[in-house]
């Protein structure tokens, strides 16, 4: 990491100098408000207050940064701890492109798209998410990768290739925020397991042609969300045989392999888009014996690793279309099927160990299994319709677009009406009024589970039907 912003620095300095170089500054500033529907308590969540991107430009090169500033809640007794701030500073891209005669090269800190499809893609895996803006769009919900990239052309092929030597992970939200969904575990830094070689890569091709834009990807890494890869049981020295355990839990990121196809085609002024990942994901660790991780003194007895694996394939298929009136549909539909999972599960585990944060009734690893890499709407729900209109009036000046997100499998919903309307050509105004319905017939609502309910394992729609809200932004672009 010191390399490299050695050389960002180095590059800055060359780029800056040059009697060529351009340079163009950009950026807003937001005022964000968010309340709920049912009571008007106000939703203490983090939002980006300052966005500011500087690009450089000298010769066949290019340097991009973008910084923000965000604004993350923190409780009335932060001036106590050892960050008491607000605020913080996220650079969130830093790199250095290359214009070659072949295509561009890129190195940095960078976000990067993969798929056909506008959001939802179940192959754009080389960037984690950002759990705190999880309800943005596109980039916004994003986090930037430290890689080397590049683009290469030739007649109608394009081939693109990603390299890094770090793990990407989804950056959870902090404790203080009001974040609908509940992870059913949040394990402390000392219980993970370190990953020996963290190095992700991959590449696509993808061909053009007068009737369709089609292509292929592979991408392997590791999965933006951790896993429980097994237990250690540690006893009071000399009482291995005799003495009461200690459960170790132990968690890691599992490899996962992602094979993927898409494409786009114009039918009938109707344009439809489509993406699938093949998934084959799987725990290295076939040895998960360590030293006792806490104060003390503490004896490795049994050690139970749970080596899961599991093979899962994502679709989604989006549909765009203008109707009367200037009116654009956007349909998607998303879809993720389990394949294959396994686990080894050792009798202990079902009959005779409690796991620290886990259910106290029998332990079944699948219940805990979560997608760590694909589409995002695999975190609520496996089987959805999407549905977006959106209609322009006033010369553009004022935007409204409807959106309803439906689970097909159970009967847990997101609607939602938003608008935005441009005061000036540098102030727009944003407003937007939110409803979650959950469904409380799932197998695991409190309605179904009763005195064993835990609400981290609940339908995510039910999670967070009490999210329903209404939200307000004002945003100056400079």
């Amino acid at each position: 990491m010191k390399k490299i912003t050695l050389y960002a620095i180095l590059l800055t300095s060359i780029l800056v100098s040059g009697e060529k170089s351009k340079s163009f500054f950009t950026g807003n500033a937001n005022f964000y408000y968010i309340s709920k529907l049912e009571d008007g308590d106000i939703i203490n969540m983090p939002y980006r207050m300052l966005n500011t991107s500087w690009i450089n430009q000298h010769n066949n090169f290019e340097l991009i940064g973008t910084l923000s500033m965000e604004y993350q809640p923190r409780d009335n007794y932060s001036y106590l701890m050892d960050n008491p701030q607000d605020f913080l500073f996220d650079l969130r891209e830093f790199y250095l492109t290359w214009f070659t005669s072949f295509g561009e090269i890129r190195m940095g800190k960078q976000i990067q798209t993969w798929g056909f499809v506008d959001e939802n893609s179940p192959i754009d895996n080389s960037c984690a998410y950002d759990y705190n803006f999880l309800f943005e769009t596109g980039t916004d919900r994003k986090i930037g990768t430290n890689s080397i990239s590049m683009d290469m052309y030739y007649k109608n092929l394009k081939f693109g290739f990603t390299a890094s030597p770090f793990h990407q992970m989804n950056r959870l939200p902090s404790s203080k925020a009001d974040f609908p969904i509940e992870l059913p575990v949040i394990p402390s830094d000392y219980l993970f397991l370190d990953i020996s070689s963290p190095n992700e890569f991959g590449g696509y091709l993808q061909l053009s042609t007068d009737i369709a834009d089609i292509g292929i990807s592979y991408f392997s890494g590791y999965d933006r969300i951790f896993n429980l890869s097994g237990i250690n049981l540690f006893y009071t020295p000399g009482l291995v045989d005799t003495g009461e355990p200690v459960v170790d839990t132990v968690f890691t990121y599992r490899k996962t392999d992602v094979i993927g196809a898409g494409g786009a085609m114009n039918i009938l002024n109707t344009m439809i888009r489509a993406d699938i990942g093949y998934f084959s994901t799987k725990d290295l660790n076939s040895d998960i014996r360590r030293e006792w991780p806490k104060a003390g003194n503490k004896e490795l007895g049994q050690s139970y690793p749970l080596q899961e694996r599991a093979k899962y394939l994502q679709t989604t298929l989006q549909i765009e279309y203008t109707l009367p009136y200037n009116i654009n549909l956007l349909c998607q539909f998303f879809k993720h099927d389990s394949l294959e999972y396994k686990a080894t599960v050792p009798s202990i585990l079902e009959d005779e160990i409690d796991l620290p944060d886990f259910q106290a009734d029998k332990f079944i690893p699948y219940d805990y299994f979560f997608p760590g890499m694909g589409s995002p709407l695999s975190l609520i729900t496996h089987n959805a319709i999407l549905i977006a209109l959106d209609k322009s009036l006033f010369n553009d000046k004022l935007s409204i677009q409807l959106r309803n997100l439906k689970d097909l499998d159970y009967n847990g919903y997101f609607f939602e009406i938003n608008s935005e309307y441009k005061l000036t050509n540098k102030i727009s105004t944003f407003f937007a009024i939110n409803y979650i319905d959950g469904d409380e017939n799932h197998p695991n609502s409190i309605s179904s589970k009763g005195s064993d309910y835990k609400k981290a394992m609940d339908y995510p729609f039910n999670q967070m039907d009490n999210f329903s809200h209404y939200r307000m932004q004002v945003k100056y672009s400079f």
